[in-house]
């Protein structure tokens, strides 16, 4: 569909993933590089509220370096036959890693190497993972990402990164953003962010 709507030259938004293997990722990327529209896979977190944020706080030096960052993107598994079946949707590293994967690829670009260590306990693909990620300029990132809680388990999204001279706090209490900051000498403060869904704004 998404090259059919680009060779009739309308502009696509793909959402994650923009395909099921590389392949047939190379395969759309070929297509939009000579289309006439506008082609993107729907990352969401480069425009969630709380992560543009951060996003720029790592490139304007704010709080100095980045020391370490830690990202957790986990819930139940959403259940239904797509879901369940890792060939159709490749499991939790393409339905919930992959957010993180782009977005520490967009903060700190391409990774020396990466160590993942995870299980399969639904799908028959990996269903929760960890990830390290190598750089020589930041001591330590890492990812963790699944959908094997126990039913119930409500969506925890979040990341701490603990620059020089602050640490930063994300999570996503209800769907409602929420980004503390942590600064030597000053009382820990909340801050103010777009009320708006990620959703909305990269669209």
């Amino acid at each position: 569909y998404a090259e059919r709507a680009l060779a009739a030259g309308k502009h696509v938004l793909v959402e994650k993933p923009p395909a099921r293997t590389s392949d047939e990722a190379f395969q759309l990327a070929a297509a939009a590089e000579g289309a006439a529209g506008i082609a993107m896979p729907a990352m969401v977190m480069r425009f969630w509220p709380g992560w543009d944020w951060l996003k720029q706080a790592i490139d304007q030096r704010t709080y100095g370096a980045v020391l370490g960052a830690h990202f957790r993107r986990v819930i139940c598994h959403a259940g239904g036959p797509f879901y369940s079946d890792g060939n159709a949707c490749g499991g939790a590293l393409l339905d919930l890693h992959v957010h993180d994967v782009d977005f520490i690829h967009y903060c700190f670009g391409m990774p020396k190497a990466v160590f993942s260590r995870g299980y399969s306990k639904i799908s028959g693909e990996i269903d929760h993972v960890t990830t390290q990620y190598i750089y020589d300029e930041v001591p330590l990132v890492t990812a963790e990402g699944g959908w094997a809680m126990t039913e119930g388990f409500d969506l925890q999204m979040q990341y701490t990164v603990n620059f020089e001279r602050a640490t930063a706090q994300f999570e996503l209490p209800g769907f409602k953003s929420q980004l503390n900051l942590y600064e030597p000498g000053h009382e820990p403060r909340m801050i103010s962010l777009d009320p708006e869904m990620g959703y909305t704004i990269e669209i």
